[in-house]
């Protein structure tokens, strides 16, 4: 009579789990989450349509006998747009967290109308450095909250695509400077370039605020209507809910600014960090900004055309990296491309070396190379720092933390851009190709030594990882070992080198597979000891009262009721 109830109760289980299976799936609603996220992409194609700009119609500028700027005031035209990016950028934290992502990003569009407004009708090229400021204010405040509206407005299955659709619209933006540059004169190039604000400001106007900022605020009920705005409504959205209200909890709702050194937060922003330097150093970026420079003065002759070109090589390889960033994952892209883009810079050093020397000049290998550079650098190095600042941070950090990264990224472009034409002066062109390509594979290295993948995550699971690896760090005395197994202790082959504590860093995908495994582990243990015990006299009992004890592996249930009323 025992066994048979016991019999009973797995056989129930087993109907219980096989009636859950059959339950229809929630429809999740996608194309409002996609319709958002372009919202914010757009704002990527005018900053994509500041930065192109330069390279294609500084020639025409150059042209211009009314406007003859030095080399000093052609450095400014190209470098003081990160200046204002900069100070856009150190702004955008405190204005993300006090009116929201969105109304950022509407703040940010006649703004940089205001920027084209003034190029396009400067008298002197004063004028066109300020409107080039002014239009960088705007690009500071787009780069900082467009990826945080984006990674807060869609499930952690899209946010990969859709993290990527700003870089791809970035780089529609960019083409687009290059072939008004090839076709029209700067002056109408600047007209061209600004229109992109349009739609961006229409499909805003629709869109909702994001759910993460808003119960930031503690507006639950607007929270959960963007919620279903986004998602639809035949899908469950208080279990997400009070997922992100349990996460925003164990952070606060008020920033400190000790925050950003908490180790929980520390460490992902010293990744950001990393990367965005990575981003800005490792050449790529001079190829967007100096890109008939850099055709010129390795000997080709066609240098407008040379630009379109290369601006549809990386609207291409943007476009498959939007495809590859969910199925191969942020960390190879971005491992992948900093290392082809340092090997073909420091092949184009050898080019320009010997063609210095004396040696054959082709005109067709220029193109070739740096066309093969861009791509390579849209791969991932161009998106993937990009997605992954607005990733790594909880909800409290990730506003100041992502401006913290805009303002780090866009000094350096400053930099970059500023210190290029006296680098080339100085040093010529083979020398600047050997030191960006050399920092590229440095940064290919780093990427995988240090990097974590976060594909396939949610932003509660990330910050879930960060805090364990805190919580373990300071278990451990400190020691760094960066034991990712869920707190379990085991570490990895590599946890007392420290090269292990590399690592173990960039196995998050593994950890909820240990994870799983060891629970599995532990419940078959449970069930083994609950066998070998002493037989209990069991009641049949279907009263709805009694405890259930469900053990669910691969979709099969076990289940033992054990009667509340044994002697």
């Amino acid at each position: 009579m025992k066994a048979n109830g016991v019999k009973q109760s797995v056989e129930s289980g087993q109907q219980t789990a096989s009636a859950d299976d059959n339950k229809p799936k929630e429809k999740i609603r996608v194309w409002t989450q996609v319709l958002a996220c372009v919202g914010a992409a757009i704002g990527q194609a005018a900053v994509g349509a500041v930065s192109g700009w330069s390279g294609g119609s500084l020639p025409s500028l150059q042209d211009d006998p009314d406007l003859t700027p030095t080399t000093a005031q052609t450095a400014w035209i190209v470098s003081i747009m990160a200046l204002g990016a900069m100070l856009g950028g150190a702004m955008a934290g405190r204005l993300m967290d006090a009116v929201g992502r969105r109304r950022t990003l509407l703040l940010a569009a006649p703004v940089l109308m205001a920027g084209w407004a003034l190029m396009g009708l400067a008298p002197n090229v004063p004028t066109i450095i300020v409107g080039r400021f002014v239009a960088g204010l705007s690009t500071g405040f787009i780069l900082a909250s467009s990826q945080v509206f984006t990674s807060e407005s869609c499930e952690s299955r899209l946010r990969g695509k859709m993290s990527s659709l700003p870089t791809l619209f970035f780089t529609s933006g960019t083409l687009s400077a290059y072939t008004g540059g090839a076709l029209l004169s700067w002056r109408y190039n600047c007209i061209v370039c600004a229109a992109s604000c349009i739609p961006m400001i229409l499909i805003l106007l629709v869109v909702p605020e994001t759910p993460y900022w808003l119960l930031l605020k503690g507006q639950r009920s607007k929270s959960e209507a963007a919620l279903r705005w986004l998602r639809g409504g035949q899908c469950e959205l208080e279990p997400v809910l009070r997922t992100m209200e349990d996460k925003l909890d164990a952070v606060g709702s008020k920033l400190s600014m000790r925050e950003l050194w908490h180790p929980r937060t520390r460490t992902p922003l010293l990744m950001a960090l990393f990367l965005q330097a990575a981003q800005q150093l490792c050449g790529g970026t001079l190829l967007f900004f100096y890109t008939s420079t850099v055709y010129i003065t390795m000997g080709h002759s066609k240098s407008n055309l040379a630009a379109v070109y290369t601006g549809i090589a990386q609207l291409t390889t943007s476009g498959i990296s939007l495809l590859l960033v969910d199925r191969v994952g942020r960390r190879p892209l971005m491992i992948t491309s900093t290392a082809i883009v340092g090997t073909l810079l420091i092949a184009m050093g050898f080019y320009q070396q010997s063609r210095m020397m004396g040696g054959a000049s082709i005109d067709w290998l220029p193109i070739l190379l740096v066309l093969l550079t861009v791509s390579g650098y849209c791969l991932g190095c161009r998106s993937v720092p990009l997605i992954l600042s607005s990733e790594l941070f909880n909800t409290t950090a990730r506003s100041t933390a992502q401006a913290s990264c805009t303002l780090f990224n866009r000094g350096l472009n400053m930099a970059v851009m500023q210190i290029f034409p006296f680098f080339l002066a100085g040093a010529g062109l083979s020398t600047v190709f050997f030191v960006h390509g050399c920092i590229g594979l440095l940064s290919s290295l780093v990427t995988f030594l240090w990097i974590p993948e976060t594909k396939n995550k949610t932003l509660e699971e990330i910050q879930e990882y960060f805090e364990e690896r805190a919580a373990n760090k300071n278990n451990n005395g400190g020691s760094g070992s960066g034991n990712n197994n869920g707190g379990s202790g085991s570490g990895t082959p590599f946890s007392s080198s420290p090269l292990g504590s590399f690592f173990s860093k960039f196995t998050l995908t593994n950890t909820e597979k240990n994870n799983q495994k060891q629970k599995q582990q532990q419940q078959q243990q449970q069930q083994q000891s609950q066998s070998s015990q002493p037989e209990l006299p069991l009641k049949t009992n279907t009263n709805t009262t009694s405890s259930s004890h469900m053990y669910v592996k691969e979709g099969v249930a076990n289940s033992i009721v054990i009667n509340d009323d044994l002697p």
